[in-house]
């Protein structure tokens, strides 16, 4: 603090020293930046650079990292539980049923840390470089590949993210009560109006329905079916349904190589692109021969992926040309239907959704003793849904309250 019988010289002496200190704060802060971005870009993979690690390893700044395998099987068990077509809210629940500890010492599993787990790409193995702080952070280059050890199969996050998108395809799908009660959310379509037909349920006076969503319509009278009937018609017919005329599937070895293949090479390709993006932003910046030459290796590496990648979809597309089983077995349909488990009836909305693409139901439609427009007698005017498979095949079937009956063959 400067005093009235201070010099100039005084206040000189203290201004220097005041710069000085500034400037070693500045080298000092320089040097550790420099030293932590050394270690988040170049230390040793499987090397811990922070004791801050995600929730399912372990390990203190310099030491190897190590797996808990009794989180890492959590952590897999939400991913599998994902793929089974569970939201994260009902994973949420179901984790805190089973009194599954957390991985943080919070009493009770949240579903947005579920959410951060099933998005984080660290259960791959891939480590990302931040910058920047806590609320503010950005990614700063590309990620490290294989830098934790994996907890999660490249076909697991894939099956479990493919089902994530399938659910996001309904509206409804992800909303968790007492029992799933649409098993069809997002697929079903009124015919005759071309819109949706939302699942209804008024309570005790009226039976829920699948009802036409036309009520921004002025005029319009909604179409619509009773969802139980519905329900137990198409899963009955489902299960009496001969698979070998829908699609060819190989045998589940087989599908699972080709599968598991397919989804290494995705995720390499995925990868590599990331990388062709980052050099690319890097040459613009800061020309260099030495990234020229890395560009046109990772293209090269991106090339062979796609035409490896390629290979196994057409080994896979040959696998299921063989012995013509498009479904599991096991499954039982209407019986599932019937199931008050939660487990249960999301996975049988997620088989569902993995062979149905699309229902169009027409009401009133004139039903015909053989064909379809134009040949035979007419018979009377009924409620008729056509099939859209997700492998393109179509299947008519006409509906009668809880029965429903092949209406047509045709494929299209």
């Amino acid at each position: 603090m400067l005093k009235p019988n201070h010099s100039f010289v005084d206040v000189l002496q203290i201004g220097v020293d005041i710069d000085r200190s500034n400037l070693e704060s500045a080298m000092k802060s320089e040097r550790l930046s420099k030293k932590w971005a050394q270690k988040k870009h170049h230390s040793p993979a499987g090397v811990a650079i922070t004791q801050h690690l995600p929730g399912w390893l372990r390990g203190r700044s310099g030491e190897p990292i190590i797996v808990d395998e009794r989180k890492a099987e959590v952590v897999r068990r939400i991913f599998e539980m994902a793929a089974s077509g569970c939201g994260r809210r009902l994973i949420t629940r179901r984790l805190n049923q089973a009194k599954v500890p957390t991985f943080c010492g919070a009493p009770l599993w949240g579903h947005s840390y579920v959410h951060k787990i099933l998005t984080n790409r660290a259960v791959l193995g891939e480590y990302q470089p931040y910058k920047g702080r806590p609320g503010n952070r950005k990614p700063e280059g590309e990620p490290r590949l294989d830098f934790y050890p994996a907890v999660v199969s490249a076909e697991l996050w894939n099956r479990a993210h493919k089902s994530i998108a399938e659910r996001s395809k309904g509206k409804s799908a992800g909303q968790v009560g007492p029992l799933i009660s649409n098993l069809f959310a997002g697929l079903v379509f009124d015919a005759n109006m071309g819109l949706p037909m939302h699942y209804t349920d008024k309570g005790v006076r009226d039976r829920p329905k699948l009802r036409t969503a036309c009520k921004d319509i002025n005029g319009a009278t909604p179409n619509f079916v009773v969802y139980a009937d519905f329900e137990s018609a198409f899963l009955t017919w489902f299960d009496a349904l001969d698979w070998t005329t829908i699609i060819d599937i190989s045998d589940a070895t087989d599908i699972k190589k080709a599968e598991e293949e397919i989804a290494t090479f995705d995720l390499s390709i995925l990868r590599t692109e990331g990388r062709i993006q980052t050099t690319l932003d890097l040459l613009v910046d800061t020309p260099s021969p030495a990234l020229k030459t890395r560009l046109l290796k990772l293209e090269e590496t991106l090339a062979a992926d796609k035409a490896a990648r390629e290979s196994a979809a057409k080994r896979l597309s040959d696998a299921k040309s063989i012995h013509r089983d498009f479904t599991e077995r096991e499954i039982a349909f209407a019986a599932l239907s019937r199931s008050g488990d939660l487990e249960t009836r999301a996975r049988l909305r997620q088989e569902i959704r993995r062979k149905v693409s699309r229902i169009d139901i027409r009401f009133g439609e004139p039903v015909l003793t053989a064909g379809w427009k134009g040949e035979g007698n007419i018979l009377s005017k009924e409620t008729v849904a056509k099939l859209s498979f997700v492998n393109g095949a179509v299947r008519w079937i006409y509906l009668d309250g809880e029965t429903a009956r092949l209406y047509v063959q045709h494929t299209s």
